[in-house]
């Protein structure tokens, strides 16, 4: 079957292309892509409730009110929340590091090896964490001092969990980064923000869809429950992985026009 990454691109990094081998390939493979994010969330919801499971019912209590008199532990609270955030980190480098293997195998033409996802996410999971960790508290602090700094650092990260999968570095995969994207961080930015924007469609739609079939239940009831959360779970699910896609496209295209690197080259990577 001919391959949607094959063909030579453009000499310069361009949005549309990049674009339009987004979506083919987010759709040509779309049940192994999003199973294997699906797959990346459950087992880091797994680790998550056995986290809460082991500190149990008065454990937590304990973190979130302060005797006497059940006033609030900020402390305690920050932890639980910074806690949540990060399985939340941690679910979307795992599900991004298995979706860039599936990338590069249908960019090379070869099918999508759907064990070699789930083999990578696991191995490059406390790499990816670390990676995507130090992104995000690098861009949050660009925010804090001012809001344009914080968008060049995200622009200049933003291929950080490609590079710490395919390449194999831990926290040097932000330098890596950062060498890459330079001179596309416009580029860059057009990319984002028509992701951003795809991205609002997205919850538009599925906001309508959502209402829709809700009607069809009464409030509170079982089935409405589940649809919600089924609704929701697509939601999360596609605007985790089809990003992924693109981080992935876009890696794979900085290193063609810069380092002549070729999509079989970047596939072996994974034998």
């Amino acid at each position: 079957m001919s391959d949607v990454g094959r063909s030579p691109g453009p000499d310069d990094f361009n949005i549309g292309h990049v674009l339009t081998v987004t979506f083919r390939i987010f759709f040509r493979h779309v049940v192994p892509i999003t199973f294997v994010t699906v797959l990346s969330f459950a087992a880091v919801g797994t680790l998550a409730v056995a986290a809460m499971w082991a500190l149990g019912r008065d454990g937590l209590e304990s973190m979130t009110n302060s005797p006497p008199g059940g006033a609030y532990n900020i402390v305690g609270i920050v932890t639980i929340v910074a806690g949540m955030l990060s399985f939340w980190i941690l679910a979307y480098a795992v599900a991004t590091a298995g979706v860039v293997v599936g990338v590069f195998d249908s960019l090379s033409g070869r099918g999508v090896r759907f064990g070699k996802m789930i083999q990578v996410c696991a191995r490059a999971a406390p790499r990816v964490f670390v990676v995507q960790l130090i992104a995000i508290l690098f861009t949050m602090i660009g925010l804090v001092l001012l809001v344009v700094p914080g968008v060049i650092v995200s622009l200049m990260l933003f291929v950080a969990i490609p590079v710490s999968a395919v390449e194999g570095r831990w926290v040097t995969a932000l330098g890596r980064s950062t060498d890459l994207t330079r001179d596309n961080l416009f580029a860059l930015f057009g990319l984002g923000v028509v992701l951003f924007i795809l991205s609002i469609v997205f919850s538009f739609i599925i906001n309508l869809f959502q209402t829709a079939v809700l009607t069809n239940w009464a409030v509170g009831s079982n089935e409405q429950l589940v649809a919600n959360y089924a609704i929701q779970g697509v939601y999360y699910v596609v605007s985790t992985a089809f990003p992924a896609v693109a981080a992935a496209v876009a890696y794979f295209e900085l290193r063609r026009i810069k380092e002549g690197v070729g999509a079989e080259q970047l596939a072996d990577v994974f034998a």
